[in-house]
């Protein structure tokens, strides 16, 4: 048996769908697993031991953060992949009709996922989502065990991996990453409470987390941290090898936070209007979150007493 599991979403999103892979192969051990993700996220999942495959391209009516619409080419090529591997059932995680119908085309006899965004006329097997505030991951999990019609035993929690080649020349363990950005400014907790946080944490080894274009916005306000590491947009892999190796992770609601927590690095999310309930990080490791609605009113005592509570290096 051959599996897809289609997250075509943003990092954080594509982070939470790895949630599923596990539960997949408790339920068919045997089951030759698939990914299709965006082309920057991809990197993620590689050498990932669950997966056969992974399958990238960005869907060319929709946009990655910094970045313009998927091309149609690219696409295709990816698409003509899924198809070349004959799959026999895909999972649409956050289904909408056009990953819907690729899907279809493509020649997958079950095609499975949610009612919703028009989705469920080319769905195979169409479920409604489940009353109340769910997890995305629990999300997820409800819609296999709905498909499969068995209870799934264990956890669901997203895992990711490092791998040694990308922790080559990484400083020692101990540091803590902190994230000041993410795609919305209203999840942004504001960069002079970071650097007070920073000023007010002498005995700590800091790295400031930049991802693409986020590193013009730090700079200048860099004369109101303290010395601090700058690491700014790393690849995919040299991402993940750093925050496997941090002793703490700090940010808001986006996907170096979810990337982190999946790795087992423990975790402490700032949230402000995105509900944690929805969308906190999940992992192995040690995971907190303070909320505060708007996040500017957070205090930085309230971080630093919630830093204090994570063990030390």
């Amino acid at each position: 048996m051959k599996i897809l599991v289609v997250a075509l979403d943003n990092l954080g999103d594509a982070v939470m769908a790895s949630a599923v892979l596990e539960p997949l192969k408790r339920l068919y051990p045997h089951a030759k697993l698939g990914l299709w993700v965006k082309a920057y996220a991809a990197d993620l999942f590689e050498g990932h031991p669950l997966l056969d495959t992974v399958h990238a391209a960005d869907p060319f009516w929709d946009r990655s953060p910094g970045k313009a619409k998927g091309a149609v080419a690219p696409f295709l090529r990816a698409w003509n992949e899924v198809r070349a591997a004959r799959y026999d059932a895909a999972l649409i995680l956050n289904a909408e009709w056009r990953r819907v119908l690729s899907c279809r085309l493509a020649g997958i006899p079950e095609v499975v996922g949610y009612r919703g965004k028009k989705a469920g006329f080319f769905l195979t097997h169409a479920f409604s989502r489940p009353a109340g505030i769910a997890h995305f991951s629990d999300e997820h999990l409800g819609l296999l065990t709905r498909w499969s019609g068995k209870p799934s035993s264990g956890e669901a929690l997203p895992r990711l991996e490092a791998s040694p080649a990308d922790e080559a020349g990484l400083s020692d363990r101990g540091y803590t990453v902190v994230h000041p950005f993410s795609g919305d400014e209203e999840k942004n907790w504001p960069l002079a409470s970071w650097a007070e946080l920073l000023r007010r944490s002498p005995g700590e080894r800091f790295v400031i987390l930049c991802g693409p274009g986020e590193e013009a916005r730090l700079k200048p306000h860099l004369k109101e941290f303290p010395a601090a590491d700058v690491l700014a947009a790393p690849s995919l892999g040299r991402l993940k090898a750093a925050l496997s190796r941090a002793r703490l992770v700090i940010g808001g609601d986006s996907g170096p936070e979810h990337a982190a927590a999946a790795l087992g690095t423990p975790v402490l999310s700032l949230f402000g209007p995105t509900d944690p309930a929805r969308c906190r990080p999940r992992g192995r490791g040690t995971l907190k979150v303070l909320r505060a609605n708007p996040l500017k009113t957070l205090p930085v005592d309230d971080v630093l007493a919630a830093m204090a509570a994570f063990p030390p290096a």
